[in-house]
């Protein structure tokens, strides 16, 4: 289980780690990572978390997550804390027709992560969580009065 979501508050965190074996979390910020180390260090469990990041490619919805270009300080913070195990990262982009919003984005965690983070630093990153997804087609279904109705491919729509 992927655990996100914006302004987590301590009741969250100790439902986190009550099943720590099983849930990771996506954390938005600092306060966060802090709360959920404080928590999981009294219980004696270490919690597996991301951070949610916001890239260039999600101009005008930047009220969720740190900038990319804080993901090292973070990780550097996440490392030198008990109960905190960071292994991954997470990004949401909504409302999209094709693929090329993820794609770039990939590209720059990609040239982010080569150019500020070591290979050992690098190998610490299990996933990457991609929130988000497509419009919706403006169609009904295939049904016996429409057989031959189908909904266009991502591959097939316009931009």
């Amino acid at each position: 289980i992927i655990y996100t979501g914006p302004a987590k508050v301590r009741e969250d965190f100790e439902a986190i780690i009550e099943h720590a074996d099983r849930i990771t979390v996506n954390l938005e910020s600092a306060r966060e990572l802090v709360l959920l180390s404080e928590l999981a260090t009294k219980k004696g469990v270490k919690v597996r978390c991301g951070l949610r990041v916001v890239t260039s490619s999600q101009k005008g919805w930047t009220k969720f997550g740190q900038p990319l270009t804080a993901l090292k300080d973070f990780f550097d913070q996440a490392s030198a804390l008990s109960g905190i195990e960071f292994c991954g990262m997470h990004f949401h982009i909504s409302m999209n027709k094709v693929p090329d919003k993820y794609v770039s984005t990939l590209q720059e965690i990609g040239e982010y992560m080569q150019a500020n983070f070591s290979s050992d630093e690098r190998a610490c990153f299990q996933y990457i969580d991609i929130g988000g997804g497509y419009y919706p087609c403006p169609f009904e279904g295939t049904h016996a009065w429409n057989p031959n109705k189908r909904c266009p491919s991502l591959l097939e729509r316009s931009i």
